[in-house]
């Protein structure tokens, strides 16, 4: 293959890859999950995760999780996303949100999930099991800021909720 067709063919590879990373970048994921809405207090099941959203863009530099009991709160996290999107709706009455903010990293490839929301053993309180994902040594990602998040609307429990990290 002569060299100049070469060239135009990894400029046009490295264009495509860098185009598409920059569209996917400031994407808000939402995710209806489940409807069960059991409650655990009552029979020490994990919490039920109503919605969901996630992603690799926030506003936020330093690691930090929520609970969000209140609209107020629940206006300023959802502001420190990059969407045009009204702040859906929640029934503080009945429901709360977490959110966990993985904070500012040099790269992508780094994810947040709050996995499970389980009671405690002595059933005083609630855990959040929190996941982090590193990229790996030799993992292709993207060269750019990016800031991972993951919020969860759940049934409302006054109870504390600790999160828990596990890698």
């Amino acid at each position: 293959m002569p060299a100049i067709a070469f060239a135009t063919l990894r400029s046009s590879a490295i264009a495509f890859a860098v185009v598409l990373a920059g569209s996917t970048l400031g994407c808000v994921e939402q995710r209806e999950v489940r409807r069960n809405e059991t409650s655990p207090i009552e029979d020490g099941q994990p919490m039920t995760i109503l919605t969901e959203w996630h992603g690799s863009q926030s506003e936020r530099e330093e690691p930090d999780f929520q609970v969000i009991r209140d609209q107020r709160a629940w206006e300023q996290a959802w502001d420190a996303l990059p969407t045009d999107d009204s702040v859906p709706e929640v029934d503080f009455d009945q429901q709360l949100v977490l959110a966990a903010w993985m904070g500012q990293r040099m790269t992508g490839g780094y994810a947040i999930r709050i996995r499970d929301i389980r009671p405690t053993a002595d059933g005083e309180a609630f855990e959040a099991i929190l996941e982090h994902r590193e990229p790996g040594p030799d993992e292709f990602v993207t060269q750019a800021l990016t800031a991972p998040y993951h919020i969860v609307v759940i049934p409302r429990t006054d109870k504390e909720i600790r999160p828990r990290v596990v890698e």
